[in-house]
């Protein structure tokens, strides 16, 4: 039997007992590290005269494949919308997990390099590349079709005449920005008929 004891590194070290191929009962350790690294182990007999170290040696997972959640993206002019990035196996470390994203034509379709939101431009196709911080070589591409808005939501804003001043009814679409119509309320002053009893 042995005391087992981590010198250095993190990691949960279970001790225990097992059954060898003949059939005799053995002491074990067991050791899951938390993190990718070097780890230390020592196991020391119980009289304390004898010791042995073992290095543990934990490598960082690495994805091996980046997918998306959607391999094709329609969007009207104005609008937004995200894709998914995928990565399988999950990685170890937060900076292997770090997606990258970049438009081949951002006249069409712009995209957030850190968020990966996607924002349609102007009509036409776009590639939206996403690829991995560290593994460059693991990527994907979306392709997103920019259609004509259709102005499905829109604002209307008044601007009430004064005397001096003309006043306006405009009609906006919030989507796109364009405005689809504007009248103008013509400014000056309302006569009513005024009577006057002798």
């Amino acid at each position: 039997p042995f005391d087992w004891e981590i010198l250095e590194g993190n990691g949960e070290l279970t001790t225990g007992t097992t059954t060898d191929y003949y059939g005799t009962e053995i002491n074990v350790a067991w050791y899951v590290p938390a993190e990718p690294g070097t780890s230390l182990i020592k196991a020391t007999t119980k009289d304390g005269s004898k010791s042995v170290c073992f290095a543990v040696v934990s490598e960082p997972v690495l994805a091996e494949k980046l997918t998306l959640d959607q391999k094709e993206l329609t969007l009207s002019v104005g609008q937004s919308d995200s894709v998914e990035a995928i990565l399988a196996p999950e990685p170890t470390l937060e900076k292997h997990a770090q997606v990258k994203w970049e438009s081949f034509d951002p006249t069409v379709a712009t995209v957030d390099a850190e968020t990966g939101l996607i924002t349609a431009v102007s009509e036409g196709y776009a590639y939206i590349r996403a690829y991995t911080d560290v593994q460059q070589t693991l990527e994907t591409v979306c392709i997103v079709h920019v259609v004509p808005c259709a102005h499905a939501n829109t604002e209307t804003i008044t601007v009430d005449a004064t005397c001096t001043a003309d006043g306006s009814v405009t009609v906006k679409c919030l989507d796109c920005g364009s405005v689809l119509s504007e009248e103008v309320i013509p400014g000056g002053h309302s006569w009513e008929a005024a009577v006057t009893e002798p």
